[in-house]
């Protein structure tokens, strides 16, 4: 593969301004001898073409930028660490890490979060590979020799910091899409982008404006990072703006439009019944608006709230006319979800009232399962005829009943699963396949796999370690949280009552 040159607008990329200046070239130029030395490594076949490893050496330079000018992105990677797993960092040892400073601990774990995000086998790469080591190593042994030269950015660091973001929302929303989309820990969301546009087009969606609002609706929501926060939450801890923690997002597809005064449309859920006066720009949109017929057109639109207005965040559309077909649908099929919520809530109860207080059962086939689906869940011949084909081949399920998802159940589980109602548990099995839990998110829902985790279920789950396998199966005990978060790019703090 041939090394593709790192110039300044290729560093630029990955800034919130466009003119390069000293400070850029002379990263830009660090950036090459990180991407030489990621070239010339064991791990330099799994860059599949020339602009991955040219964006993975920015990214590792990036880091050191944020080091160097203290931007504070990866200060709060260790705060966050520090607080959820009660270490500045996961995997490593870290007796001797000086936060702040160029460590090897940090530059393994940007490269394993990169080999990790590469690997298209589903499995979990050791982070404690040697040839990690070695390569970080080497890295740092770099970025130490320029570091009490390394200039620090400046206008990076003023941009990041900047205090008007508190109160004023379109700087705001320009901060968000920076980091969604720019910033060295989160730029993978430019592909995801990408696949989801590619999706689109293949539907026949080929508009520019939902493109926008799409990007746009990321910056507010994706969490696939290290820590697994949105943009939002992750500028409250950088700048230290507490009050952005209270900006959440509500996608906003059915409103009926009522009036505007120019920088307030006001507009009510036809589905949920909820009213919104919805802050934008002076007069943007007045044009458009006017266009609207009050009590009669139907807009679509994504919103979010700091906890006392309501924003636009991406592109207004009308879908139609309150009296259209398509829109009295849409609200007869949000009525029906709302009772399947329900019936979901009374096959859960009776599912614990029948079972001893349990939402839990493991069978051994779909012969047993059959059985407990009439008994527990009242379904008749007809009923079990509608279950998905891999039901009747399963093996070794565990079934579960969830107040939110109704009945769930997971083939293959119950040998993994150290319960103590569960005496299918297989100890050689979860030895050879229980890592696949954590590295597998559509194995289990994400509170399911914390509390089994926390309780000790996965008592087996081992990463192969030429320390032996109870270290092995030590370190899943220890970092298995982390590990958690990570793959299911979720957090407890936010995510575990919503998954």
């Amino acid at each position: 593969m041939k090394i593709k040159k790192i110039y300044p607008k290729d560093w630029l990329d990955y800034k919130p301004y466009a003119i390069a200046d000293e400070v850029d070239r002379y990263y830009s130029t660090l950036a090459n001898k990180v991407q030489n030395m990621l070239a010339s490594s064991p791990w330099s076949k799994e860059f599949t073409d020339a602009l991955m490893l040219q964006q993975e050496a920015i990214v590792i330079t990036c880091w050191f930028e944020d080091i160097c000018s203290n931007i504070g992105i990866w200060r709060v990677v260790n705060d966050e660490c520090l607080k959820r797993y009660g270490s500045r960092l996961p995997f490593y040892d870290m007796e001797s890490y000086y936060p702040g400073e160029v460590n090897v601990q940090d530059l393994q774990l940007l490269l394993w979060d990169f080999l990790q995000s590469v690997n298209d086998r589903g499995t979990l790469i050791n982070p404690e590979n040697p040839y990690i080591h070695e390569l970080a190593t080497q890295l740092a042994d770099l970025f130490e020799s320029e570091f009490e030269y390394a200039p620090e950015n400046e206008r990076l660091h003023s941009f990041v910091h900047n205090p008007e973001i508190a109160t004023d929302w379109m700087q705001f929303r320009a901060w968000l899409m920076w980091f969604e989309f720019n910033s060295y820990l989160t730029c993978d969301s430019r592909d995801q982008l990408e696949d989801q546009i590619y999706q689109m087009s293949k539907e026949g969606i080929n508009n520019p404006e939902v493109t926008y609002s799409l990007s746009v609706d990321m910056s507010f929501r994706e969490q696939s990072n290290l820590l697994s926060l949105n943009p939002v939450r992750w500028c409250s801890r950088i700048t230290g703006i507490e009050s952005l923690e209270k900006v959440d997002r509500v996608v906003a597809r059915y409103l009926l439009y009522h009036d505007h005064d120019g920088n307030v449309i006001e507009v009510t859920d036809i589905c949920s019944g909820e009213s919104y006066n919805v802050m934008v720009e002076n007069n943007l949109y007045d044009k458009f608006l006017n266009t609207c017929e009050p009590e009669k057109s139907v807009l679509s639109m994504d919103l979010a709230t700091d906890g006392q207005k309501w924003y636009l965040t991406g592109i207004m559309f009308v879908i139609g006319n309150i009296t259209d077909r398509k829109i009295k649908e849409r609200v007869d099929q949000y009525k029906e979800n709302q009772e399947i919520l329900r019936e979901h809530k009374q096959t859960y109860d009776a599912m614990l009232k029948r079972n001893n207080g349990s939402p839990l059962l493991f069978l051994k086939d779909s012969d047993e399962a059959k059985k407990a689906y009439k008994k527990y869940f009242d379904f008749d011949d007809a009923s079990l005829k509608q279950l998905p084909p891999q039901f009747f081949s399963a093996k070794n399920m565990m079934v579960f009943a969830d107040p939110r998802k109704g009945i769930c159940f997971s083939p293959g589980a119950a040998e993994l699963i150290a319960h103590p109602d569960n005496p299918l548990y297989d100890r050689k099995t979860a030895d050879a396949k229980g890592i696949s839990i954590y590295a597998k998110t559509d194995f289990l829902p994400y509170f399911l796999a914390c509390d089994f985790h926390d309780s000790g279920y996965f008592k087996d789950a081992r990463i192969n370690s030429v320390k032996g396998e109870e270290y092995g199966r030590e370190f899943v005990r220890k970092h298995g949280a982390y590990l958690l978060d990570y793959f299911y790019a979720f957090t407890r703090e936010y995510d575990k009552d919503k998954s």
